[in-house]
């Protein structure tokens, strides 16, 4: 309750009785009005809160970030009294006034910012209407169709990173039985297929003493994809702030800009998100590029990718890639370790992107990646520019 309102039913409350007091008609008649008044109020704004119709339609539902989307809201309700005012304000910034009188449609144009990389609800927010006395405000939770857009992310002109090794795609990977003729044979193991084993070469390998049967497996093995894995993560970026916001951008659009870089390479990428369980784009051309854009935006909706995840994938699709690049805007001193034993333990060639908010920050943990042979590159978010 408004603290004029406050002030309203207090002095009504004293003027009665007075009235009632002293014997005063005039009194007594202006303490009857003003509850009137209060009843008025009350009786304009229940029916209007119930009846109002809130509608919006968006020009388009996909924008570049720093972009703006045309926004028109519809608002309507029935009643028999008028009220002061009603006023929507949307969760995504957007807000809008309109007018008291029942039985009228108000149409109002507004602008959606797209300040930040995203999937965001355009209509989502709360109403608030006025009496014409200006004495209640009521408050209601709306959700206008659920209309929603998506802020792309913007690339720029990126240098493909440089890798150390298996960047030719010159390594072995196994594979399960699709190749036309077995590479080998070894020893079967708990959960291979009963059609993989070599039956003719398993008979020679039964034990004379104990019969014991000892069966073979085939494996089949091809040269590995040149295929680079690129992995936006966004740990310790919780906070919805202007600068957590800021940094998870620059994540997405150096993620989309190396991606770019290969694929002008003429290389394949795979583009991995690790927020919730593992969506992942595979392109091979810039064509597709707008799907590598639909899951960066997707991506940053939800939760925060840890780098340990990351780094677990990479190994766990080693034997399928040439090289992997993660984009962090976080790096703490346990989490370079795990990028050096990384790049010591495997073939795969490593290379990072921090996305820097603050100049000199964390020059000591970069340079020990560097001296430890993984590939480093600094995106600064003040300058939007790629360095090395």
């Amino acid at each position: 309750m408004r603290r004029r309102t406050v002030h309203f039913i207090a002095f009504g409350a004293v003027t009665a009785s007075v009235a009632l007091t002293i014997g005063s008609r005039l009194l007594l008649v202006g303490a009857v009005c003003m509850g009137l008044i209060l009843i008025l109020a009350l009786l304009s704004l229940i029916p209007a809160l119930a009846t109002f119709r809130l509608a919006s339609v968006q020009s388009r539902d996909r924008v570049r970030r720093g972009e703006e989307i045309r926004l028109t809201v519809f608002f309507s309700f029935s009643g028999l009294l008028p009220i002061g005012s009603a006023a929507y304000q949307a969760d995504a910034g957007v807000s809008a006034r309109f007018g008291g009188t029942p039985f009228c449609r108000y149409e109002r144009q507004c602008t959606l910012p797209a300040a930040h990389v995203g999937v965001f609800e355009a209509g989502e927010g709360r109403m608030y209407l006025t009496d014409v006395f200006n004495l209640f405000v009521f408050c209601r939770k709306v959700n206008s169709e659920s209309l929603k857009y998506t802020v792309l992310p913007r690339a720029f002109d990126a240098e493909r990173p440089g890798y150390s090794s298996r960047e030719s795609g010159a390594g072995e990977v196994r594979l399960s039985d699709d190749a036309n003729e077995p590479a080998g044979v070894r020893e079967w193991m708990q959960g291979d297929a009963l059609k993989r084993v070599h039956w003719k070469l398993s008979t020679r390998y039964i034990d004379p003493y104990t019969g014991a049967f000892r069966p073979y497996v085939k494996t089949y093995e091809e040269a590995a994809r040149p295929e680079i894995l690129v992995l936006p993560v966004t740990a310790g970026l919780y906070g919805n702030d202007e600068e957590s916001l800021n940094r998870k951008d620059g994540v997405c659009e150096c993620a989309l800009s190396v991606c770019g870089a290969c694929l002008n390479a003429g290389e394949s990428v795979r583009l991995l998100g690790l927020s919730q369980g593992t969506d992942e784009v595979f392109a091979t051309s810039p064509e597709e590029t707008p799907r590598l854009e639909d899951l960066l935006a997707l991506l940053v909706s939800r939760e925060d990718a840890q780098l340990k995840t990351a780094v677990e994938e990479i190994m766990r699709r080693s034997q399928t890639t040439s090289a992997a690049v993660i984009v962090t805007s976080t790096l703490s001193y346990a989490e370079a370790d795990m990028l050096v034993r990384l790049r010591t333990y495997s073939a795969l060639g490593v290379s990072l992107i921090y996305v820097m908010g603050v100049p000199g920050e964390n020059d000591e943990v970069l340079s020990r990646l560097d001296a430890a042979g993984v590939s480093v590159s600094v995106y600064a978010l003040e300058a939007e520019d790629e360095t090395a």
